[in-house]
């Protein structure tokens, strides 16, 4: 049983860190459809900012689960 929940643990992780990249191509796509062929600097701070923040999300929930052991 602990097996199984670890399994959905790292999965459940795996999903998380991938939001970050979807975020950037529904932001790209829709710079794209609007005609733009850039990110403005403010859409690329929010990106940059989302990021950041998606992957301290991963090493906070990580640590607390006990799975990171990196940064311990």
């Amino acid at each position: 049983m602990n097996y199984i929940k670890k399994f959905f643990i790292v999965l459940g992780l795996a999903i998380l860190s991938q939001i970050g990249m979807a975020v950037y191509g529904g932001a790209k796509g829709f710079s794209l459809e609007t005609g733009a062929h850039k990110l403005s600097l403010l859409a690329v701070l929010i990106l940059i900012i989302f990021i950041v923040g998606n992957i301290y999300l991963l090493m906070y929930l990580g640590k607390k689960l006990g799975n990171c052991r990196l940064f311990i």
